[in-house]
C-alpha cells in the first residue's frame, strides 16, 4: 500500500472517514449491496467477498482499508470506515451515485468528515473531485499489490484480464463488439464475392467508430437508439414503415454507386453516377423516413407542432438537388469534352451554392418563426 497526496494539515475537530471507492461496483453486484458502513460491516464483507472472489484487487483495498483504520483508532482519531460502490457500466451514473451515497454517509456521521480514499486503480481519485463540498480530502491510498509470476502465472494473469476485458460491460463493446462486426463485414462481403472491399469497408467502420469515442458520442447515439427503440414499442406501424422504406432507398442508393463502380472503377464517370443517382435516392429515403417516422406520427396524435420536421425535410432536398446538380453539371462537360474539375466555378455554374443558400435560409425561417411562436406563447 503506498500513500500519496496526505495533507500536512488537519482540522482537530474532524472526523476521518476512510472511503474504499469501488467504481465499477464489484462488491455491489458480489454483495447485493453498494454501500457498507463500519469497521465490523466491512470487515465481513472482505470475507465474504473475499470467498467469492479471491484474486480481486478490490479485496486487497478493503484490507488496507480496514488497516488505516486501526492506525488511526491506535492515535485516537475515532475515525469511520465505509465501502462505497458506484456503477456497473455508467462512469458519470458511477460518480452521481458516489456522490450521493457518500452524502448519505456523511449526514449520519455527526461530525464534519476529513476523507481519506482508498482504491485500487487512478480512476478513482477523480472521485475526490465531487468530495470538496462534504469535506476536507486529506490522503490518497493506493493499494497496489505484489505479484510474483512466472511463465505459467503470466499466461494465466493474461488470461484473465482477457476474461474481465471481454465480461465488463466498460471494456467488452472495444474488445469483442467493434472486432465482431469487423469480422461480420469480411463474412458479408466473402458471402456477396466482394471480398476486394472488405479492407475499405472495415476501415470506414474503424473510422465512425473511432469518431463516436474521440468525439465523446456514444451517450447521445445511445440516446437515439433508445428513443428509437421505444418509438418502435409504442408506434410500430410508422417507425417499421419508416426504417423499412429508408433502409430500402439506402440499400438503392449503396448498390446503384457499386455498380457504377463496378462498371468504370474510380473514376469521373462513377462519381458523376454516383452524385446524379445514388445522392438523390438517399435524399428521398430521408425524407420519406421523416415524413413517415416523424410527420405521420405526429399528425395521427394530433401534434401539428412540425416545424423541426420541415425544416429537415427542406435542408435535405436542397442539399440532395445540389449534389444532383452538381452531377448533371459534371457529365455535361464531360460530353462536350470540357474540364471536368470540380473548381468554385462549378459549384456556382451548377447551382450547388444557390440551393444550398436557399434551403438553409428557408429552414432558418422556420425555425424563426417556431421561436417567434414559443415566445408568444409563453408570454
Amino acid at each position: 500500500m503506498s500513500i500519496e497526496g496526505t495533507s500536512p494539515k488537519r482540522a482537530l475537530r474532524r472526523r476521518p472517514l476512510i472511503l474504499v471507492v469501488d467504481i465499477d461496483d464489484d462488491i455491489g453486484e458480489v454483495l447485493g449491496k453498494s454501500v457498507i458502513v463500519g469497521f465490523d460491516n466491512v470487515k465481513e464483507a472482505v470475507i465474504d467477498y473475499g470467498v467469492e472472489r479471491p484474486e480481486d484487487a478490490d479485496v486487497n483495498a478493503m484490507l488496507a482499508g480496514l488497516k488505516l483504520y486501526r492506525e488511526l483508532s491506535e492515535r485516537g482519531l475515532d475515525p469511520e470506515i465505509a465501502v462505497v460502490g458506484g456503477h456497473r457500466v455508467d462512469f458519470v451514473e458511477a460518480q452521481r451515485n458516489i456522490k450521493r451515497r457518500v452524502g448519505e454517509i456523511v449526514e449520519g456521521l455527526g461530525a464534519v468528515p476529513e476523507f481519506y480514499i482508498v482504491s485500487d486503480g487512478e480512476d478513482e481519485f477523480v472521485i475526490s473531485q465531487l468530495l470538496h463540498e462534504y469535506g476536507v480530502v486529506a490522503g490518497f491510498y493506493r493499494v497496489i499489490v505484489e505479484q510474483h509470476l512466472g511463465i505459467e502465472g503470466g499466461y494465466l494473469l493474461v488470461l484473465r484480464y482477457i476474461k474481465k476485458a471481454v465480461e465488463d460491460p466498460r471494456y467488452s463493446k472495444y474488445v469483442v463488439g467493434i472486432p465482431g462486426a469487423a469480422i461480420a463485414l469480411l463474412g458479408l462481403t466473402a458471402l456477396f464475392n466482394v471480398a476486394n472491399l472488405a479492407l475499405e469497408l472495415l476501415a470506414l467502420l474503424i473510422g465512425f467508430a473511432m469518431v463516436i469515442v474521440g468525439f465523446n458520442l456514444e451517450k447521445p447515439l445511445e440516446r437515439w437508439l433508445n428513443n428509437m427503440t421505444r418509438s418502435l414499442v409504442e408506434k410500430p406501424h410508422f417507425y417499421a414503415v419508416g426504417l423499412l422504406v429508408f433502409t430500402l432507398f439506402l440499400a438503392s442508393s449503396i448498390y446503384a454507386g457499386y455498380s457504377s463502380y463496378e462498371k468504370y472503377g474510380y473514376s469521373e464517370k462513377t462519381l458523376v453516377d454516383v452524385l446524379r443517382v445514388s445522392m438523390p435516392l438517399l435524399g428521398a429515403g430521408i425524407v420519406s423516413y421523416i415524413l413517415v417516422s416523424r410527420v405521420f406520427t405526429k399528425a395521427s396524435m394530433g401534434d401539428l407542432n412540425l416545424f423541426h420536421e420541415a425544416a429537415g425535410i427542406i435542408v435535405t432536398i436542397a442539399v440532395t438537388v445540389a449534389l444532383y446538380n452538381m452531377g448533371v453539371y459534371l457529365k455535361s462537360t464531360m460530353t462536350t469534352n470540357a474540364s471536368s474539375e470540380i473548381t468554385l466555378k462549378a459549384f456556382i455554374d451548377s447551382g450547388f451554392i444557390q440551393a444550398i443558400i436557399i434551403g438553409t435560409g428557408l429552414a432558418a425561417l422556420i425555425e424563426l418563426a417556431k421561436r417567434i411562436l414559443d415566445m408568444r406563447r409563453a408570454s
